[in-house]
């Protein structure tokens, strides 16, 4: 109800995380968060697929999906690694910023290369997954879920792909479109992760503080490093009551 009415409202990520796990203990599948991913497409996530659809170069499209992942969620930090050697092999790595569940790191790569393959062009099988986690299915039906091999108890997570792909022209390349969705994306993002996700970082404050007493307003102000006024301001906005949260 939440999401249909709140354009400003993002649920917190234990809650996802919770749902997640629920959801495959009943299925009694652990894959299947990736089997449903293959219904997704770019144009569900509006500015951050819209803008690396309408990129030039494989290059441009994952620069633009580093700048742009926290419009989406704030959970975990994209590198892209070069080698020295540009016919060596480039990775994509995803860092988790907080202690994130196994199956939830895998549907965070699973993007990469389910939405990928038909943006990239890329009809060799050159690529693979790499995870820092044991398997949680047998490697033959991890393989054929992510559609690449799958590789666990890696160094990262981490895409890895020839360096020569991030010169490829991408299929729909559009740069005059590409430039309007990436300044208004560039404009959302601006708004900063505070505004973007206000309510979970309040959350999250008045849950540290726990089992002592929970902090007002204006602790919490100083929590987020702003001023007391402007924090009310905020909560005015985006129709938050501190009460009601906590």
């Amino acid at each position: 109800a939440r999401l249909h009415t709140d354009p400003h409202y993002r649920v917190p990520l234990y809650q996802a995380w919770r749902l997640l796990a629920l959801t495959l203990a009943q299925a009694g599948d652990a894959l299947l968060a990736v089997r449903q991913a293959r219904a997704l497409s770019l144009k569900a996530f509006p500015w951050l697929g819209m803008s690396v659809l309408a990129s030039t170069t494989l290059a441009e499209g994952l620069r633009r999906l580093i700048e742009l992942e926290p419009l989406i969620w704030d959970a975990g930090h994209i590198e892209l690694q070069l080698p020295a050697d540009p016919a060596g092999e480039a990775r994509l790595v995803w860092q988790a910023l907080l202690p994130t569940p196994p199956a939830v790191i895998e549907l965070a790569l699973a993007g990469w290369v389910l939405l990928g393959p038909a943006l990239w062009q890329i009809g060799e099988g050159d690529y693979h997954l790499g995870f820092r986690h044991s398997a949680r299915a047998p490697l033959t039906d991890c393989s054929a879920a992510f559609g690449c091999p799958v590789h666990f108890d890696c160094a990262d997570n981490a895409l890895h792909f020839p360096a020569a792909w991030l010169t490829r022209e991408l299929r729909y390349a559009d740069p005059g479109a590409g430039a309007l969705i990436l300044r208004e994306a560039q404009r959302q993002l601006a708004l900063a992760p505070l505004e973007l996700n206000l309510e979970n970082h309040l959350r999250a404050h008045c849950f540290r503080a726990l089992p002592g007493e929970l902090p007002d307003a204006a602790a919490l102000a100083t929590a987020l490093g702003i001023p007391h006024r402007h924090l009310r301001q905020l909560m005015t906005q985006h129709g938050i009551n501190l009460r009601d949260l906590q």
